[in-house]
């Protein structure tokens, strides 16, 4: 159902998230794109986390990828002023995703000072204000399980151990 809604809208560009061990690599994300009618695929490795990537219809060149907080990368078009930033903020930390946003708003700002276009492209890890009760009473039992199984991932987890009880948090509040 993917591929055919993907044809049907049939986007220029696609920025990827999450990117599992089904499409980890670029020739597995060249596979799937050349499903859609993209012709390139490229994936940027967030240092250990899920990666992000990207398909067009037309070649590209990674100009920038940064893996200070949870990871960006900035691909261009190739021979164009088109830029696409694409990033990953932290699930963890308002905080965190502050600065991740600074970091990226001054990339923006430097490439629109010199006359390029930029898209920003991603996984905000914002979520809206009603979504807070579900979170509430629903997060912790599902960051507990992810803690207790050892997943990779547990560096965005805040959680604490006792021998009886793992408690857990995960801060999705919204950015001012």
């Amino acid at each position: 159902k993917l591929i055919n809604w993907m044809l049907i809208e049939n986007p220029d560009i696609i920025a990827y998230q999450e990117l599992g061990s089904k499409y980890n690599t670029v020739g597995e994300l060249k596979q799937l794109a050349s499903n859609i009618n993209h012709s390139y695929a490229y994936v940027w490795d967030r240092g250990g986390k899920q990666a992000i990537g990207i398909s067009s219809k037309w070649e590209m060149e990674l100009i920038e990828g940064d893996n200070t907080y949870d990871g960006f990368a900035i691909y261009k078009i190739k021979n164009e002023p088109y830029y696409f930033i694409i990033t990953h903020l932290s699930s963890s930390s308002v905080n965190a995703r502050k600065n991740e946003s600074n970091l990226i708003v001054s990339k923006y700002e430097t490439l629109i000072a010199n006359g390029n276009h930029v898209i920003i492209l991603g996984d905000f890890n914002s979520m809206a204000s009603n979504d807070s009760e579900y979170a509430n009473n629903n997060i912790s039992e599902r960051l507990k399980e992810r803690f207790d199984k050892g997943n990779k991932f547990n560096s965005e987890l805040n959680c604490s151990s006792t021998s009886e009880l793992t408690t857990c948090d995960w801060d999705y509040s919204v950015m001012p």
